[in-house]
Formats: C-alpha cells, structure tokens, sequence
C-alpha cells in the first residue's frame, strides 16, 4: 500500500481534517503539520480529526515523545484544540492512547474514536456537522 497524506481545512466550522494511508512515520507527521501551518486559513486552534484508520503507523512512545517536544516548540502548530484521532488497529489505538496520555504540558485535549460519529459528538457535542465531515473524509480518501 502506498503512503497517502491529504488534508483539507475547514475555517467555517473551524476544524482540519486528515487522511493517512499505508506506513506512516513520526517524521511523515513533522512534515504534514509543517505544511499545513504554513497555510493562510489554518489556526493552531482549529480542532483535528486525523483518520488512521488505513494507516500501518510506525511509531512507538519514543516517536509519540518526538511528536510531542516538535508540537510544544512551534507556535504555529502548538494550539488549545480537541484532536479526535480515528483508529481501527491496536497499534494506531496504543499510539494514539500514548499521546493523549503523556501530551499534559500541550493544551491539546485528545481522544481516541473508532468511528466518525462518535468523534463529531465529542469535538462539537452533537451531530450538527457529520455530514460535512464525513463528505470531507470520503473525498480526501477517493480522490486521485
């Protein structure tokens, strides 16, 4: 499977959305969030929904504790946000768990979701924008 990186920021509703697919790198991280800061319409404060579901992620807690010290030292990046991460896998679970686990000196609130709904209830605490979302997501995942 090859590796598939795709996001689309949402100012309306405040929100960016990504899509991973295939093995993913703690470095493929460093990269995306690089690019996704840099643009015009993107706030460190926006909430996320990364989809994992497709994904054979690379990392273990080192990478997570990576991930975390790269996040606190950019300001372009380090926000008070909710990140919903959807996962399907036990090791995308773990990792994901680590994160929100051991993140306490980021004002970044994470959870862990293995479907779109549950985590659109938590970000917006009702179902107001499933729809947008879950069009957002079939698009970055079918799109060429």
């Amino acid at each position: 499977m090859s590796k598939i990186i795709k996001y689309r920021i949402l100012p309306n509703i405040k929100t960016v959305v990504e899509y991973y697919s295939g093995e993913i790198f703690v470095e493929d991280l460093f990269e995306i969030k690089k690019e996704i800061s840099k643009q015009h319409d993107y706030s460190p404060n926006y909430n996320l929904i990364m989809d994992l579901r497709d994904t054979d992620l690379k990392m273990d807690q080192s990478d997570v504790l990576k991930y975390i010290e790269f996040v606190k030292s950019s300001s372009r990046i380090k926000g008070e946000r909710n990140s919903a991460l959807l996962t399907e896998k036990p090791n995308e679970f773990v990792v994901a768990t680590l994160f929100g686990l051991i993140n306490k000196d980021l004002p970044i609130n994470t959870s862990v979701f293995t479907t779109l709904g549950a985590a659109v209830n938590w970000l917006f605490n009702s179902f107001r924008n499933f729809s947008v979302l879950e069009k957002t997501l079939n698009n970055l995942k079918n799109a060429p």
